[in-house]
């Protein structure tokens, strides 16, 4: 039997676990060198502890309220319906991709929500919603985050190489009254590009807390969730025709400025 499958025997075994967990009617928080176990209601001063508990823990945060509204609004809640949400932190060594390259090996995190008695909540109807996750990057430093804070005041985020900043002609810069073309602003690329797993958008660092957003349709709660931060080179940017075409209403503002 290969590790592979004795991590999905244990993360089985454990899901099973925590689906029995949420009939104590308490928030609470079990944790172990593999996995950290949190079970929340989704009343506001219930998710206020949850979070503070998270942060103070550094384990995942958790909004799933545009998921619980929808849910209210086709009725499938009573307007005094409390939900319940047991989430599961996976140490970064139960990853099963033999290769992952993942930069800051944040934890995995899963999900899922139940009626006060226990019943699971039916997430397909969620379809469509969006629920966040926040998840603590265990390794990035308080340099790393200084330097991120400094260029998202910018508007700029060092780790999304798909930014604007790194690819567009139409945003002209000057330093110095030096012009700062594209291929300049590239050499400020970390050389490293976030993303999100489980089919989920990266939506940005808090440089406050370490905390990475990623964003995910909310009806897909038991893939497992963590920021990807992979090495990467952001090629020599070829200047064509077609760029200049593409600005031309930055061309037309600058020639009439």
């Amino acid at each position: 039997m290969n590790n592979s499958t004795l991590v999905n025997q244990f993360k089985n075994l454990t899901n099973d676990y925590t689906a029995k967990l949420v009939n104590t009617g308490t928030n609470f928080l079990i944790q172990s060198k593999l996995l950290s176990i949190q079970v929340g209601r989704s009343d506001n001063q219930s998710m206020i502890v949850s979070e503070e508990d998270s942060i103070n823990k550094k384990i995942s945060i958790i909004n799933f309220k545009e998921c619980e509204q929808h849910l209210r609004n086709i009725s499938y809640l009573k307007p005094t319906d409390v939900l319940t949400f047991v989430k599961t932190d996976w140490n970064p060594l139960l990853s099963t991709n033999t290769f992952d390259s993942n930069i800051t090996k944040s934890s995995g995190v899963t999900y899922k929500l139940f009626f006060a008695n226990g019943t699971a909540v039916n997430m397909d109807l969620c379809n469509g919603t969006l629920t966040e996750l926040k998840i603590y990057l265990n390794n990035m430093n308080s340099t790393d985050l200084d330097k991120y804070a400094l260029m998202i005041s910018q508007g700029i985020d060092i780790f999304d190489a798909n930014s604007s900043y790194f690819n567009s002609l139409c945003i002209p810069m000057k330093i110095n009254d030096t012009a700062y073309t594209v291929q300049d602003r590239r050499e400020d690329f970390s050389n490293v590009s976030a993303s999100c797993t489980g089919g989920c958008k990266y939506d940005g660092i808090n440089a406050k807390n370490g905390y990475a957003s990623c964003v995910c349709n909310s009806n897909n709660p038991d893939v497992e969730v963590k920021p990807d931060f992979v090495n990467i080179l952001i090629g020599v940017f070829n200047e064509t025709n077609f760029f200049i075409v593409e600005c031309y209403t930055t061309v037309f503002k600058l020639v009439y400025k």
